[in-house]
């Protein structure tokens, strides 16, 4: 019951100063206490833990010895990082007694640490002592169990360890997801309808999409301009590949001009025409996995494009219980 309240689990203990904070003296029903495993496992009477209590330094009961409550008040400052120590490669049948008996009189606190969802024990846990230096003295002295050595270290650097270990992993499945969407680009890639697609280079300042689509329309079907403003380059969609062929022979045959300048336009084909069409499915899957999409489905031959594109636009492995006591 000491420890519940002491300065190793009460200042981070969230569950039990809520309930302190209930009452205006900082008191808890004592049978709150009696809701905790380990110790309803001990007794289930409530007058058993005030008679246990009573002569406590560090916590009081109230005149009908009912209640119960921190003395001192909750310290200014946490140094338990500085004084806590990680060990892992235990036995993973080990139980709470026999880490107290493990570690003796020097530890405390330990906390056990476990699988979340079947809260097994995971063979590692966080040891409270009463001073820095004492948890350096562990961390030295080449600490074992029954002859197997023990890996054991301040608490401060496995978190950071768990940390760079948890982002290498972040990393990893990054990379992994991107390439996969570029090996579904690519393969996307190969099902594309050829000859669909022109280059543009050399429009007129303040040229926008509309006065590309516009001019462009005149002699075939536009489906999308891929062009932002203020380029003098892009790309251009259109209806099917005779359509294609179509604008190249007739700015070869009668020029034309986009915003005061002749456009040069040619066919892309072969790896640059692969390789836009790649963009093109890359972009959008970017764009359906923000949204939670599935990404592409089917094989519709032309795409819509790739809007979003830049050229394309316009403009602690520790689990705990609540309360960190003992034996969670």
């Amino acid at each position: 019951v000491e420890f519940y309240f002491g300065d190793s689990n009460y200042p981070k203990d969230k569950f039990l100063r809520e309930k302190a904070s209930l009452d205006e003296n900082g008191f808890i029903d004592i049978s709150v206490l009696l809701t905790f495993n380990r110790l309803k496992a001990m007794t289930e009477s409530v007058e058993a833990i005030a008679a246990a209590v009573e002569n406590s330094a560090v916590i009081a009961l109230n005149d009908d010895k009912t209640k119960i409550r921190r003395v001192q008040p909750v310290p200014d400052v946490d140094d338990s990082m500085k004084r806590s120590v990680f060990v892992g490669n235990l036995p993973k049948d080990m139980t709470l007694d026999n880490l107290e008996e493990f570690f003796g009189a020097s530890a405390k606190a330990i906390r056990m640490i476990k699988e979340k969802k079947s809260q097994a024990f995971l063979g590692m846990c966080y040891v409270e002592l009463e001073t820095a230096e004492a948890a350096e003295n562990l961390v030295k002295s080449g600490l074992q169990h029954k002859e197997e050595p023990l890996k054991v270290m301040m608490k401060e650097q496995q978190l950071a360890e768990l940390k760079l270990e948890r982002e290498q992993k972040k990393k990893e499945k990054k990379e992994e997801a991107d390439k996969a969407k570029a090996d579904r680009a690519a393969a996307k890639a190969e099902e594309f309808t050829k000859g669909l697609i022109l280059s543009l280079k050399n429009v007129g300042e303040g040229c926008s999409r509309e006065d590309i689509s516009e001019s462009v329309g005149k002699v075939a079907v536009v489906k999308y301009v891929d062009f932002a403003r203020g380029k003098e380059d892009g790309y251009i969609r259109v209806a099917t590949p005779e359509d294609a062929v179509k604008v190249v022979d007739s700015l070869k045959a009668e020029p034309f001009e986009i915003k005061g300048k002749v456009p040069e336009m040619a066919i892309l084909d072969g790896d640059e025409e692969k390789d836009y069409w790649k963009g093109i499915y890359e972009a959008t899957l970017e764009k359906r996995g923000r949204k939670g999409g599935k990404g592409f489905k089917g094989g519709h031959k032309g795409g819509k494009g790739r809007r979003d594109q830049k050229r394309g636009r316009d403009g602690d492995s520790s689990s705990t219980s609540k309360r960190q006591r003992k034996e969670e």
